[in-house]
């Protein structure tokens, strides 16, 4: 846009339409459809923004704006670690920018070129490929370690220890007397899924239980779906005391769902715990025992590091590798 300033014409010729239809949509009035009107206002504030951020950059002679790279930043997961780094970010006199990669490569590599392209002062990224983040000079903090491709760079990182947290979960479901315990999670593809699985057999181990293949049920994702269909194709349950260990929430809800639909009682038939201790929990018809992942404090933390790495605050030799502890949440699934 000449001179940043956002104008009908711009917006006109990216949407294909008229300079009217601009200003249709602008003023709510008729002969725009309410989804095109949406979109047209959405970019025009993302525009404005950009704007804003610019001018006062030139202004004060600092760009300070933090980009934020997640797969969903309506997923509660990740929305609560957003809402850490923006309150630390402005309290630091700071902005964010905020963009979703949809869970797909070519749309991490596209989100890195924009904040290259905006000279951003950081980027905070849960990635889907670490190795797309090697070519940056941007300063990088990693905040979730979810995705399928991981490096031998030693970037900086605020993440939580998804091994312990795994063992926690199974151990406290061993203590309750369910010693057949499912394991729910994707293929292990993702480092997470890894590391969970991981301490789920350990705990096993520590507790003298012989792991069992079977007893590993692989999902396609993480959603409530991928958790519900897993189990609605269970046609024979065991026939003594068993349980679930979901790789997350959204899956154990559809797993604790699928099993009542299916005439099995919580907890005295078959247990459930999930992982994140998203909100909703405490509030279904039975609440659902969990492992709490300090969601904010990474965001907050990882916020933080980074703009001290920024404003020069560490030494260029000083790493920030920061792991936060889980914690069992313990509800009436169990």
């Amino acid at each position: 846009m000449k001179n940043e300033q956002i104008n009908l014409k711009y917006i006109s010729d990216e949407f294909g339409v008229s300079t009217s239809t601009i200003s249709r949509a602008i003023h709510n009035l008729p002969g725009v459809s309410k989804e095109l009107q949406e979109r047209i206002l959405r970019r025009i504030n993302e525009l404005q923004f950009r704007t804003n951020i610019i001018a006062r950059s030139l202004k004060t002679g600092k760009f300070n704006v933090l980009g934020v790279i997640v797969p969903d930043n309506s997923q509660i997961y990740f929305a609560r670690i957003i809402k850490g780094i923006e309150d630390t970010a402005k309290k630091r006199d700071y902005s964010v920018i905020v963009m979703n990669t949809d869970r797909d490569i070519k749309n991490e590599v596209k989100c890195i070129s924009i904040l290259n392209a905006l000279s951003v002062a950081g980027i905070l990224a849960a990635p889907i490929d670490e190795s797309n983040y090697l070519n940056t000079s941007i300063s990088v903090m990693i905040l979730s370690k979810r995705g399928n491709n991981y490096t031998n760079k030693d970037f900086d990182y605020v993440i939580n220890d998804d091994f312990k947290g795994a063992y926690i979960a199974t151990e406290h479901l061993i203590k309750k007397g369910y010693n057949l315990i499912f394991f729910l999670g994707p293929k292990q593809k993702f480092l997470t899924s890894k590391k969970r699985l991981a301490g789920y057999k350990k705990a096993l181990e520590d507790y003298n239980i012989a792991f069992n293949e079977n007893m590993v049920i692989n999902i396609d994702g993480l959603s409530f779906e991928d958790g519900y269909n897993a189990i609605k194709k269970i046609n024979k349950f065991p026939g003594q005391l068993f349980s679930f260990f979901c790789i997350n929430d959204d899956v154990a809800i559809g797993t604790m769902k699928a099993l009542k639909e299916k005439n099995l009682k919580i907890p005295s038939d078959t247990g459930v715990v999930g992982y994140d201790d998203i909100e909703i929990l405490k509030y279904l018809d039975t609440p659902i025992t969990t492992i709490r992942q300090s969601r904010y404090k990474i965001g907050h933390i990882g916020a933080d590091c980074l703009i001290d790495k920024i404003e020069n605050k560490n030494t260029k030799t000083k790493k920030c590798h920061i792991t936060l502890e889980p914690e069992l949440v313990e509800r009436d699934s169990t």
